[in-house]
This record gives structure tokens, sequence and C-alpha cells, in this order.
């Protein structure tokens, strides 16, 4: 089992960054057993995967999708394997954190592609792949999709397809939330402030896997027993239970709720400990059309962003302006999955019932994701 930290990456842009918390994950591989494209060269990262020359690339004209820029097809048409509409999904309780995210896509799809492509494409007829849309939108079909095809990964077809969309919304904000720390998991206090949604479940996991000595959840006291299971400390479900034991003992905060403007979250850090804010559930929850809730949650980004102690992290930056680290980093899960070393959380169901249900999720469950050949 793998209980050293992520792979060693230059800087990662998955979240956004003040000039002082650059990522810099400081171990030479992902752990023991486990195949890393990314390989330290100097000071640079050397990705063994591509091995085309930047002439090739020019000669080529190869787009990030594999087909040159100006012979891309716009759409292609995909038969559905799984899909999810996040955004469709409902809240958790108070002292989760909100499914979906913040900036969580609106449409993720694993399917079959049947459109005849360019040879020169990567992606083909029948490969399977994934989108990723920030909204659904009309034509989005639950057994065939036209997509872009600028949106469009090309994925492996040794893991279901369903699995795969878990991951993607669960298992990969988790990691690239931890990346974003200037540090490794290893024997690092970890305390993750969202309750027991999906997100903070794959938190915990990955945390407690890259060797974390500790890590803590708050969490409601009929909730306690599925963290302790994860190997996480409960801890009394709002700031003012656990912040006066907390002060200056973390080295890690991921917090998804943000109560007192994440100022118990920071008091909690050690010298030089790092915040990582995936969301602000507590500041949302007031009236959504007050002005003065818009101005109070823009000057709070604001002051966290001026921090190099901190990182606003969200997915959908991620996918469209890193998608090389978003890939490996979705390829590294999937290695994950499939040695059984993690497992998916989520709700996979029919299409009857997410019809009927409109997507909705439980807190424990994780979002519902649609396999239309469910029976």
């Amino acid at each position: 089992m793998v209980t050293d930290s992520f792979s060693e990456r230059d800087e990662v842009s998955t979240g956004r960054h003040s000039d002082g918390a650059k990522n810099k994950i400081r171990s030479s591989s992902y752990g023991e057993g486990t195949t890393s494209t990314r390989q330290k060269e100097g000071d640079g990262i050397l990705d063994t995967g591509k091995t085309d020359t930047l002439l090739d690339y020019i000669t080529n004209g190869c787009a990030t999708n594999g087909c040159s820029a100006w012979m891309t097809p716009k759409e292609v048409v995909i038969k559905v394997m799984a899909f999810a509409n996040p955004t469709l999904s409902v809240a958790c309780d108070f002292a989760s954190e909100e499914i979906p995210l913040p900036n969580t896509p609106g449409f993720i799809c694993v399917g079959r592609v049947m459109t005849q492509l360019p040879n020169f494409c990567d992606i083909q007829m029948d490969d399977r792949v994934m989108c990723i849309l920030p909204e659904a939108e009309q034509g989005h079909t639950e057994l065939y999709a036209k997509l872009p095809f600028h949106a469009l990964i090309k994925i492996t077809t040794d893991i279901d397809a369903w699995s795969q969309i878990a991951l993607v919304v669960t298992y990969l904000p988790a990691l690239q939330a931890l990346q974003s720390c200037p540090f490794t998991m290893k024997n690092k206090k970890v305390l993750v402030n969202g309750g027991v949604g999906p997100v903070c479940q794959a938190l915990v996991k990955l945390a407690n896997y890259h060797g974390a000595r500790r890590v803590f959840v708050p969490v409601q006291k009929n909730h306690r027993d599925l963290i302790r299971s994860l190997g996480a400390k409960t801890l009394g479900p709002t700031h003012t239970d656990w912040g006066p034991d907390m002060i200056g003992e973390l080295d890690i905060v991921v917090d998804a709720i943000g109560e007192n403007n994440f100022a118990t979250s920071k008091a909690a850090l050690k010298k030089h400990g790092h915040l990582v804010c995936i969301g602000c559930s507590a500041i949302d929850s007031r009236n959504k059309n007050s002005i003065m809730t818009s101005i109070t949650k823009k000057m709070v980004e604001m002051r966290l962003e001026s921090s190099n102690r901190t990182t606003i992290y969200s997915i959908l930056p991620s996918w469209t302006k890193d998608r090389d680290s978003f890939v490996q980093d979705f390829e590294y899960l999937s290695n994950l999955l499939s040695s059984g070393e993690i497992r998916p959380i989520a709700k996979r169901v029919t299409i009857e019932d997410y019809r009927s249900t409109a997507a909705e999720s439980t807190t424990l469950e994780g979002i519902a994701i649609c396999d239309p050949f469910l029976e």
C-alpha cells in the first residue's frame, strides 16, 4: 500500500494560487507499486507518456485532443454509457459541503464515439471518451449526446463508466485540493471541515493513503461512526467546538464551509501551515440575493487570495486551464481504483430513477450517476 505523498510537480495550476503558494509536491513518485508518467528531469518535469518533439507538435498541428486545430470537428456523437448533472444534486445538511462544490461541471458524460473522425486524431470511432461541460445544454440526451470535440478526452475501458465519473466529482477535486499545499501529506496533521459529503470522504481517504499523521473531521454526532470507519478522528461540528483545541495545531485545513469567514481555520494552522478553501457554504447559506452577502463573500475571497498560506480550489479551472494535469491526476486515481485502494463514492441509478428523483443524492451515498443500461 502506498503511504508516501504525491508525485513532485514543478508548478500546478489546479486552483487559484497566490505567488507564494505555488504547488511544490516534494516526493519522487506517487508511491511504491505505482507508475507515474511524471518524472523529474533537473528542475522540470518529463512526461514519459508523450514522445513527440516540439517540432513534431508544430509540424503536425496537434492540439490537446490530438487533432489539428483547423481540421478539428466541432461536434461528435456519443453513445452514452453513464452521465451526471452534478449541479442538479441537492445540497447536503448544514456542516456538510454542498453538492456540487463551487465551479462544479453541469454535465459529465462517458460514452463511446459514434462519429467517424480523421485518421490523425487520437480519438477514433468506438473509443471511450469523457466529456465535461460547465453547463448542461439541449441536445444532451440520455442515450445519445452530440458533444463538442474540444471537451472530450480519451479514457480507458477497464473501469465501469459510472465509476469514472465518480472519480471526477469526488476523488479528483480531493486529490488536487491536497496537491495545492506546498508540501507533502506525510506525517502531517490535517483537518477536513466539510462534514461527511463525498468529497470530504475522499479527502479523508487520500490524506490517510498518502501518510497523514492524523486526520480530523468536525461532524454531527450521528455521522461519527462513518468518519471513524474512514480512519479519521471526529470533532464537534462547529468552529466553536473544535477551534479552541486546534489553535496552532494543524499543518493543513481543507475547508468547504468557511464558518467565521475562515478565521478559525486560519488560526488553527501552524506557522507554516496551509489553508485550502474548496467552498464557503456558511456564507452561501445566507440570503443569496442579499447585496451585503455578495460583498462579504467577495471581500473574504480577496483576503484569502492575498495570503501565500491559502489556496482557493475549484475543479473547472483545472479542466479548462490545465488539461494535461487533470488527465494525469485522473489516470492516477483510475489506477488506485483498479487496484482496489479506493472505491467509488457515488449512487449508481437507473435511468428511470434518475428521471424520477431529478438526480438527488444523499450525503452518505454521494452524487447520483445514471447508468442507462443498469436494470
